[in-house]
């Protein structure tokens, strides 16, 4: 068996997973990994969509010509059959919902965001896809804050605060980001066979938990609105707060299916209460990078602050 960590979870793989930091633990794992056979289909799901259904302790997802995924034991195991896909390709839907699967069914608070640690504490960037968490998550780094995560983020409430567990140093990035960095996508692992999304990996990493400061939420311009070329920054009352929140949870329909809708407003409001909130519009991110980059690090400069 590999062994790896991430999201504090001690994990055994019977597949490499390069994407994760090696570890040389012994002990038993929090999360197994293995190859077999895979059931068709979830008696009474919860939550039902066209290639997967979630129960409480059940996950199951099928990708045709891939492999079908199922995820039990409160999140410690996760079992893949092969159906033709690539290692590539079998690794790419791993990290994808069916991780997030696993994050949610351990009872974890996880959101469609990115995060780095600052001098003052993490800031995690959330949004929805494609809106540049990733792009943002590399500038940062690039500026010298390490990574904690990139597409989920896992928080946990300590009993000083809510803080942010370290998951795993690769960025997932399209071919136009890789060049705009100054890398060569050729020179990087795709992420799925045929596609122009690679893995970057962070040259800094921060393998221990860090304590939220801020969290800041993308939000693009549409095009054709007069603010096109403009970035605002706003700072989220606690309603708005809560409802940013509750939509960047990672695959909140996984969340119901696991029969964990209430403890995640519970949570959602928690933090809420505890976090500032900032929204960040900003129009194409191409053009905005170091400007979106330095919203996010005024918002945790300004959460630190003395009132």
């Amino acid at each position: 068996m590999h062994r790896y960590r991430a999201y504090g979870l001690a994990v055994a793989s019977e597949i490499e997973l390069p994407e994760l930091i090696a570890d040389t633990a012994d002990g038993a794992p929090d999360l197994s990994v293995r190859m077999g056979d895979v059931p068709a289909s979830l008696a009474d799901p919860v939550e039902e969509r066209l290639t997967w259904a979630a129960q409480p302790n059940a996950w199951l997802h099928e990708v045709k010509g891939v492999a079908r995924y199922y995820v039990t034991d409160d999140g410690r195991e996760v079992r893949i059959e092969p159906l033709g896909g690539s290692p590539t390709d079998i690794r790419a839907f791993l990290f994808a919902s069916t991780l997030g699967a696993v994050l949610h069914q351990r009872g974890l608070f996880v959101l469609h965001a990115s995060a780095v640690v600052t001098p003052h504490g993490a800031v995690a960037v959330a949004g929805p896809s494609g809106v540049g968490k990733s792009t943002t998550l590399t500038e940062l780094a690039r500026r010298g804050h390490p990574v904690l995560s990139d597409d989920k983020t896992v928080i946990r409430f300590a009993d000083d605060g809510p803080e942010v567990l370290s998951g795993y140093p690769s960025i997932r990035l399209w071919h136009d980001a890789v060049k705009r960095i100054g890398e060569d996508p050729q020179a990087l692992p795709a992420i799925r066979d045929g596609l122009e999304k690679y893995l970057y990996r962070a040259s800094g990493f921060e393998t221990e938990p860090a304590p939220l400061r801020a969290l800041v939420v993308l939000h693009p311009v549409r095009e054709g609105r007069p603010e096109i070329g403009q970035i605002r920054v706003e700072r989220r009352g606690a309603h708005q707060a809560v409802q940013d929140i509750l939509k960047q949870t990672y695959r909140r329909r996984i969340v119901h299916g696991a029969g964990l809708r209430t403890e995640h407003f519970a949570w959602a409001a928690r933090l809420a209460d505890t976090v500032p909130v900032t929204r960040v519009v900003r129009p194409r991110l191409g053009q905005t990078v170091p400007d979106v980059a330095d919203a996010v690090e005024r918002a945790v400069a300004a959460s630190v602050r003395p009132a």
